[in-house]
């Protein structure tokens, strides 16, 4: 009777020389399609709003200086392509502690200030990446 199931020595491989090569093909593919969107850069606008008024839009994309604002009684830095609360005089600090700004979609506040820092920009970058 003959046996079905057993298997040759050449068989036995788990990968043979065309999967890998599938394999490496698949992975070129979907990391070029990735690329793109971390190279793309947009224009990032801050728009800095004290009491639901617009006070001052800055374009960070453009911006080499550095310089200060004040607002309110907040003191806001910009230097470079970022712009972050440098003094504020609430208790919690929390608009401090929010760091430095500089991708669209990101921004800070000072709520008993009535301070706001929003940054928007024309770049569609994804929320989150999972892996």
């Amino acid at each position: 009777m003959k046996n079905y199931f057993a298997r040759t020595t050449q068989e036995r491989k788990l990968l043979g020389r065309v999967d890998v090569l599938i394999i490496i093909l698949i992975a070129a593919i979907c990391v070029g399609s990735c690329v793109p969107l971390f190279l793309k850069k947009g224009d990032v606008t801050a728009k800095i709003i004290y009491d639901g008024e617009t006070v001052e839009e800055i374009n960070l994309s453009q911006n080499e200086k550095k310089f200060t604002l004040e607002v309110g009684r907040c003191d806001i830095a910009v230097e470079g392509h970022e712009i972050f609360f440098a003094n504020s005089p609430c208790p919690d600090k929390v608009c401090m502690n929010a760091g430095r700004l500089r991708k669209s979609g990101e921004f800070a506040s000072c709520v008993p200030e009535k301070v706001a820092i929003i940054l928007k920009g024309d770049r569609k970058s994804p929320d989150a990446i999972t892996y």
